[in-house]
């Protein structure tokens, strides 16, 4: 998957960016047949899909230790050797993380992070929050979406807090679409989804898009807008073909 080769010059957010109180809907895993139907309507070949869950704890804050059984309960869960994974650990006063990054198979990573804070200010009032974030990469077929989000989430559900999921399709063109290609595929796109355009930006080498679907069910709030579908369109230079992010509720970069 190319996604980290794409400058998507939109309103890309980082993954705590979205840990906010727009969300409206607890992280599901229903939403995907749609957003999977929308990008067939695209005509794009497909790249590859991402999965990105995470939970924040206020309130919470954990050594290392426990952040290292956490990482190995995960492991575990997806039948990896625990000893075979290289860790990146941080055990800094007041702040604690441990991140790793490792091969499922042919086709999928996991990239897994999760940290701990805890900072104490002048007038002795005591800040603590935990993140974990886990980020799926996959090039198994679509239909298998539903099952890896499940999987996902019910370890999300397993650590105190409040899960979230976001979910982007990757696809390509051969060559670079014209304006009029890419209108026509924003068309069918919005048209699949039943839903609407609802704020644009555009540069020379790319195009992004976000709107609204009724069909999927969550949304954010982006300025007066609800939105929870955001499509984007790359030119890339190096290779002459046109790279497509589509992304529930919106694009996330990797973190």
């Amino acid at each position: 998957m190319r996604n980290n080769q794409i400058v998507i010059g939109i309103i890309i957010l980082t993954i705590f960016c979205l840990v906010s109180s727009n969300l409206k809907a607890q992280a599901r895993a229903d939403n995907y047949e749609e957003l999977n139907s929308a990008f067939l309507a695209t005509g794009a070949s497909y790249l590859g899909m991402e999965l990105c869950g995470w939970v924040v704890q206020e309130g919470e804050y954990y050594p290392l230790e426990q952040l290292e059984n956490l990482g190995k309960r995960f492991a575990e869960e997806y039948n990896l050797d625990w000893k075979e994974i290289e860790l990146e650990k941080h055990n800094e006063d007041g702040f604690n993380s441990l991140h790793y990054r490792v091969r499922i198979n042919e086709k999928e990573e996991i990239q897994f992070s999760a940290q701990s804070l805890f900072d104490q200010s002048d007038k002795g009032k005591e800040l603590k929050e935990s993140y974990l974030v886990i980020t799926l990469a996959s090039q198994e077929d679509l239909e298998q979406i539903t099952v890896k989000a499940n999987q996902l989430l019910s370890f999300l559900k397993s650590h105190k807090g409040n899960p979230k999921l976001t979910y982007s399709i990757h696809g390509v063109y051969p060559r670079f679409l014209t304006s009029k290609e890419k209108e026509d595929l924003l068309e069918r796109f919005f048209l699949t989804l039943k839903g609407e355009a609802k704020d644009r930006a555009e540069e020379e080498n790319y195009l992004s898009v976000t709107g609204y679907s009724p069909l999927i069910k969550e949304a954010i709030t982006v300025g007066k807008d609800q939105v929870n579908v955001q499509i984007a369109l790359t030119n890339y230079q190096s290779d002459g073909k046109t790279y497509l992010i589509i992304g529930c509720p919106l694009i996330t970069i990797e973190y």
